[in-house]
């Protein structure tokens, strides 16, 4: 099965409003903090498989040259760089000039060596070096794949059996942090390039496919750590624990797998909308719910501000930074790898 898959856009969109509802309820305590308690973890997992899909189903296909894997760094890099960049350079920026408390506020330099050099994240800002990372791992296991196909998939088993019970490694260098998370979350990132693997090989139009599946997302809520210990009797571990691993996991393959790619449950406007703008929600909806939570109103009241202000911020951030840049870097590093290759004698 190839094409568009639609759906992946309302999932992305999904996955950033699990975090937002999460960060809100634990700062305010909205709705006794059931959404929260680490609730947000969830949003992120799904990130982490959905990212791991594309990077399957895109790429694995294709032969592993330098032309492809050029394209790719630059794709990822255009995606993922210029809006974490910005971020951070503000992040460092604000404080020096007497405006705290509107993003990160990166106040040392060994803290802002850190972020740039991707050696660890404040808040949310973990998980884009972490994604970087595992970019950069993903060329290794794209190239060992195109070699030999059948060694490819003993090799990501090992990492899903393997690095699960690995811990993240912190510490610092001199005076600079690091954290290393991607040995706790990279059997995410794993299972979804298996699944993005399976999915160009997926009958389309099968007959186990019905709009229905897509309820399964409601199961993302038992897994929420409030919920889970008010049915189960017990809190779960969250990257640690095997159950949230499987089931996040299957919660994702229905969803890619059983619900028709062009089912209007998932595959609408609203749901191009909202994955489009879910990573600048995702980076950008933390400083606006520091702002809005300062609001003497109702919590319920003070969440649709937080929601409508959230996504209005994340909607300008797109359509004016976001894209743009990522278009232009695009445009700039292909142009000039097509100009290198026609000079090249071995084009």
């Amino acid at each position: 099965m190839t094409g568009e898959i639609r759906s992946l856009n309302s999932l992305r969109g999904i996955a950033a409003l699990i975090v937002l509802v999460s960060h809100f309820s634990g700062a305010t305590g909205w709705l006794g903090e059931y959404p929260a308690s680490g609730s947000g973890q969830l949003g992120v997992m799904l990130f982490f498989i959905l990212s791991g899909f594309l990077m399957g189903y895109l790429y694995l296909h294709q032969p592993a040259t330098k032309a492809t894997i050029r394209r790719y760094a630059v794709s990822r890099v255009a995606r993922v760089v210029p809006l974490f960049a910005a971020v951070v350079a503000l992040s460092a920026v604000l404080p020096r000039v007497g405006i705290a408390g509107v993003l990160y506020d990166l106040p040392t330099r060994s803290q802002v060596i850190s972020h740039v050099f991707l050696l660890s994240g404040k808040s949310i800002l973990w998980t884009i070096p972490t994604e970087l990372q595992f970019y950069l791992v993903f060329v290794i296991w794209w190239i060992v794949y195109r070699k030999a196909p059948i060694k490819a998939l003993p090799i990501v088993a090992a990492v899903l059996s393997i690095v699960f019970a690995t811990r993240r490694f912190s510490g610092e260098f001199g005076s600079i942090p690091y954290e290393f998370r991607l040995p706790q979350v990279i059997p995410y990132f794993a299972i979804g390039v298996l699944f993005g693997l399976a999915y160009r090989k997926w009958p389309e139009g099968s007959q186990r496919q019905h709009p229905a599946f897509a309820a399964v997302l409601v199961l993302v809520v038992g897994l929420y750590p409030k919920v889970f210990e008010a049915i189960v009797g017990e809190r779960h571990q969250l990257w640690r624990d095997a159950r949230v691993f499987v089931a996040m996991s299957l919660i994702f393959a229905v969803i890619v797998f059983l619900v028709p790619k062009d089912s209007p449950v998932l595959a609408n406007r609203l749901g191009d909308f909202f994955g489009q703008i879910s990573y600048s929600l995702y980076l950008l909806h933390v400083p606006v719910m520091w702002a809005v939570r300062k609001l003497t109103l109702d919590d319920t009241l003070r969440f649709v501000i937080f929601l409508a202000a959230s996504v209005a911020v994340a909607t300008i951030s797109f359509q004016f930074f976001e894209r743009p840049m990522a278009q232009t870097m695009r445009r700039l590093a292909l142009a000039r790898g097509e100009e290198e290759s026609l000079r090249s004698p071995l084009r």
